[in-house]
């Protein structure tokens, strides 16, 4: 369950102080969302004290798929006759 996963690295009091305590959940998806939401942004987008402020674990850009590989390159090559 996703709330084990938060609460067993630690992060419970913050987890019940930022959404916990301020969400009223109507549904079980509703909450399952939201907790989700929140614990992606604290993994990887906050700062956290015992880093350094840096974030744990910063989210990187995804590589090129084939199509857009493949797009890019014709572009490179003659960009104002891209099919």
């Amino acid at each position: 369950m996703i709330v084990k996963a938060v609460l067993a690295d630690g992060g419970s009091c913050k987890l019940r102080d930022e959404l916990l305590d301020r969400e009223i959940f109507d549904t079980l998806l509703e909450a399952k969302v939201l907790i989700e939401r929140w614990r992606v942004e604290y993994n990887t987008v906050r700062p956290h004290s015992s880093l350094g402020y840096r974030a744990p674990a910063p989210e990187t850009m995804l590589p090129l798929t084939a199509c857009s590989a493949t797009l890019h390159k014709q572009l490179k090559e003659n960009p104002k006759n891209v099919s």
